[in-house]
């Protein structure tokens, strides 16, 4: 088993270029984010990518209200798609807000801890 790495990724932009290289040759991908919007498909076409043998894994947020539903349905719509949604407990004040990309490759695993949400912003532009 290879060894661990670390790097650190200073902008979206990088996280975006990053996940697409990484996606590449990936047989699955599991995504938790607190947000997402179709914007995001700018900068990764998750759509495109999940068909074939591939698979991709989504949990994503409404607590922000920020989600924008044609997500789930455009991903959900596809066989190879699993779409979940997390909703706040009606009296808790606890938010669901992670940003987690684990991608599985044939010999490795890739993982993407950070602050980037499935969006345009979050996969390009933001800091």
């Amino acid at each position: 088993m290879p060894s661990p790495s670390v790097r650190v990724l200073d902008s979206a932009a990088q996280t975006g270029r990053a996940l697409v290289r990484d996606l590449n040759g990936a047989r699955r991908v599991s995504i938790a984010v607190a947000f997402a919007k179709p914007s995001a498909w700018q900068a990764i076409d998750l759509r495109a990518w999940c068909s074939g043998e591939r698979s991709l894994r989504l949990v994503v947020g409404t607590d922000f209200e920020i989600t924008d539903l044609d997500v789930l349905r455009d991903l959900g719509a596809r066989p190879n798609a699993e779409c979940k949604v997390m909703h706040r407990a009606p009296a808790s004040t606890a938010a669901f807000h992670p940003k987690l990309y684990l991608i599985e490759r044939e010999e490795s695993v890739v993982a993407f801890i950070g602050s980037s949400n499935l969006t345009l912003g979050g996969l390009r532009a933001n800091v």
